[in-house]
């Protein structure tokens, strides 16, 4: 991952090649599985790749899948939640035992 991010710091690197940098790290971020963690990574890669040049083709293509991927952000969120209530409620019932 840092091959990607590491030259983003250099002003050598045009914008063009900076969103394309960004939207590497995006798709190999969401290659190395889904997760709540590697979902923020991945909506803040392609955020900062949109916000580099908004009105650049790729831009519009960072914000399709931000879209498609803050609703899977929703959903791993969503069990995340649950399970820690079951895993509540079930260490509750066993300290109630």
């Amino acid at each position: 991952m840092e091959a990607y991010l590491e030259p983003l710091k250099s002003n050598f690197l045009s914008v063009e090649e900076k969103q394309r940098s960004y939207f590497a790290a995006a798709y190999i971020t969401g290659n190395n599985g889904q997760s709540v963690e590697n979902s923020k990574k991945i909506i803040g890669y392609l955020n900062a790749a949109k916000d580099l040049d908004p009105d650049s083709p790729l831009a519009e293509r960072c914000r399709l899948l931000l879209e498609r991927q803050e609703r899977i952000l929703a959903g791993q969120e969503e069990t995340a939640a649950k399970k820690a209530a079951e895993d509540s409620e079930t260490a509750a019932e066993g300290a109630a035992e």
